[in-house]
């Protein structure tokens, strides 16, 4: 796919920047619609880059238990 010339033609094949990969190609948003043809913003979060949110303010665990979850290599 990110050698076909034709999603290439049509720019399907979009790059972002990834901070240890660099230029990260990856497939567009499809269908592209006139009005609002959508974008891809980012690549996603890293790996564990929300678990602060997630286990402490959703699950409300304190700080000390977010670091006996590291201990334990739970997270």
């Amino acid at each position: 796919m990110l050698q076909d010339p034709h999603f290439a033609a049509r720019g399907n094949i979009v790059r972002l920047h990834h901070e240890q990969l660099g230029s990260f190609p990856m497939q567009g948003v499809v269908p592209r619609l006139s009005e609002t043809p959508g974008a891809v913003r980012s690549l996603g979060p890293q790996l564990g880059q929300h678990n602060q949110d997630v286990y402490g303010g959703l699950l409300g665990h304190t700080a000390g238990q977010l670091a006996a979850f590291q201990e334990q290599g739970v997270i």
